[in-house]
Order: C-alpha cells, then sequence, then structure tokens
C-alpha cells in the first residue's frame, strides 16, 4: 500500500526525465500505461540531467532504504549496459501498465513503434528488470536474456536484455 502511494511520486521526475531527453509514448485516452525511451547515444542517465527534473529529491519521497536500495540495483546492471550493447542503441528505460490493464496488449502496444524503428535503422534495443513475470513477457517480444543475476546489496534479482534487428 506504501508503495502504490509513493509511485506517482517515484515516477513523475522518470516520465519527466523522458520528455526532456528521450521519447514517452501513453496509451490514448485516460494513461493506462507508458513506455519511457533514451535515444541513441543518450542512453546514460547524467547528473545533471537528474537533477533538471528532480531525479535528485527522489531520497525525500522514497526513503533512504528504498532510494539505497534503487541506486544499488542501477549500480549493478549499469557496468552490463556499457559493455553488452553499442553506444548507438535504444534503451527501455521505463514500462509501466496499470495493473488492472496488464495482460491486454498495452506493454507490447507501448513498445512496438520504436522497436520498429530501431529495426529499420539496424539499432538493437536493451532494457532491465527485476520482476519475475516480466521475462517471458520480453522473451517474446523477442529479447533475448544477457544476463541473470542476483545484486548482493539489494538481494534483487535482475535481467538485462537485447534486441537486435533482424
Amino acid at each position: 500500500m506504501e508503495r502504490a502511494a509513493r509511485s506517482p511520486s517515484h515516477f513523475a521526475p522518470l516520465l519527466e526525465y523522458g520528455l526532456h531527453f528521450g521519447r514517452v509514448l501513453t496509451t490514448e485516452g485516460e494513461p493506462r500505461g507508458a513506455a519511457i525511451w533514451l535515444p541513441p547515444g543518450e542512453t546514460s542517465v547524467t547528473d545533471e540531467r537528474a537533477a533538471a527534473v528532480g531525479l535528485d529529491r527522489l531520497p525525500a519521497v522514497l526513503g533512504a532504504d528504498a532510494i539505497e536500495r534503487f541506486f544499488a540495483v542501477l549500480e549493478a546492471v549499469d557496468p552490463f549496459h556499457k559493455t553488452d550493447v553499442p553506444p548507438e542503441h535504444w534503451y527501455v528505460f521505463v514500462l509501466g501498465v496499470e495493473p488492472s490493464a496488464q495482460g491486454q496488449g498495452l506493454g507490447r502496444a507501448l513498445l512496438a513503434p520504436v522497436l520498429e524503428e530501431a529495426r529499420r535503422d539496424g539499432l538493437p534495443c536493451y532494457l532491465e528488470t527485476s520482476a519475475p513475470k516480466n521475462v517471458d513477457f520480453y522473451r517474446h517480444l523477442g529479447f533475448r536474456v544477457l544476463r541473470d543475476i542476483v545484486d548482493e546489496r539489494s538481494g534483487l534479482r535482475l535481467w538485462t536484455f537485447r534486441l537486435d534487428p533482424r
């Protein structure tokens, strides 16, 4: 319950980041989901950009323990992001669909336009997840698992994925 209450405050700066420095796709009408993509050559979040959209205020919103786990996860996967795909790739920064709307094809629809653009341009796509239920979803879209690790600091199991153009 507490996590659900904090989610809008957590995701608002991530959405803002995508609006300023990436591409945001949402469902039509009342938003039930969103995909935040970071474009080729711009897939690293910089301190300056993070501060510009309020990501630096997340510790006050989420609390010290939660933000420590969040940054531990980012630190765990960042080296793989830098080595497992070339600099020119699309990065699925965030994909979220309201729980009551999951399983209706919205996630696929939110990803499809950029997946098609990446395919046309011959660029790979990359993402990470810590949600076991997402693994089959991404595999079904053609992504392959690159890494399946457990972060020592947070204890979270994490997967990294890559989709190469066909």
